[in-house]
């Protein structure tokens, strides 16, 4: 899958967007400050993280009509969110150098709480259906931890580069993708723990997805409140085009087909999910 791992940061620029009329396919209005966005799930399901240090709280939408399924109140310290293919919710706290990952149902219901090495920054999942990839550290020191939900303990873990703001795993799992915030993007070798690879996919690095079929990488990208989206082609390891993305957003996945982003996005304290085409 990785046709150079081990090959040098390139400097080439990410192509500009042929897509500068584009819209979103659909737009739904979510509760304000939202910050954090789970993957879509095979029922329609998608969770998000939504609020301030006074009050947090989940919100699962039915993407296809556009409806709210559940809400549920969790700590004022979250952070981000990710949610597994069984109904499991992860929600990452950061509290001073602490973090946990408090595990949820769906009914809002605490199956758990998952001490970490430090802050929760980031939460994603890795694929399988039982584990959650959850990036932990400080200004200095950045690692992912892998949750196993079926003890609810942090199994393993792999340092990454100090900037790291975002992880997603290849399809196969082998791989570990790391986004700094300058716009590399780190490679991992999973069962060595070791960095073996870096490319460069822009600037101002913000979230990252794998698409479903793991040939392609959507990385979420931009400076102050503007944003798009490069795609890279993961067999040369390069950005093959730019994707619009709406102001403000701030975390991204797709469907599961991997023919739209869907996209959430914050300003001014209103947030919403756009859905957007992949051409």
């Amino acid at each position: 899958m990785l046709s150079s791992c081990g090959s040098q940061a390139t400097s080439a620029k990410t192509p500009q967007s042929k897509h500068a009329t584009a819209k979103p396919e659909k737009i739904l209005g979510v509760p304000a400050n939202s910050l954090s966005l789970g993957p879509l799930q095979s029922n329609g399901e998608i969770a998000l993280l939504a609020g301030s240090e006074k009050s947090m709280g989940v919100f699962v939408f039915n993407l296809a009509d556009s409806k709210e399924l559940s809400s549920f109140s969790v700590s004022n310290a979250a952070t981000s969110i990710t949610e597994l293919p069984n109904g499991v919710i992860g929600v990452g706290l950061a509290n001073g150098s602490a973090g946990a990952v408090d595990l949820y149902q769906i009914s809002g219901a605490k199956v758990a709480t998952v001490p970490m090495s430090g802050p929760v920054i980031g939460m994603s999942a890795d694929g399988n259906g039982s584990t959650m990839l959850v990036l932990v550290g400080s200004a200095n020191v950045r690692a992912v931890a892998f949750l196993d939900t079926n003890t609810n303990q942090a199994t393993s873990s792999i340092p990454l580069v100090s900037n790291t703001v975002s992880v997603c795993m290849s399809v196969g799992g082998n791989y570990l993708y790391g986004l700094e915030s300058g716009g590399m993007m780190d490679v991992y070798a999973v069962s060595t723990a070791q960095k073996v690879g870096q490319f460069r996919v822009g600037h101002s690095g913000i979230s990252t997805v794998m698409s479903p079929s793991g040939t392609q990488m959507f990385v979420l990208k931009g400076r102050n409140g503007i944003r798009n989206v490069a795609v890279v082609d993961l067999n040369t390891e390069s950005d093959v085009r730019a994707l619009p993305a709406p102001t403000g957003s701030v975390s991204l996945t797709t469907d599961l087909a991997g023919k739209s982003l869907i996209e959430l996005a914050t300003k001014s304290g209103k947030s919403n999910l756009q859905e957007w085409p992949v051409h």
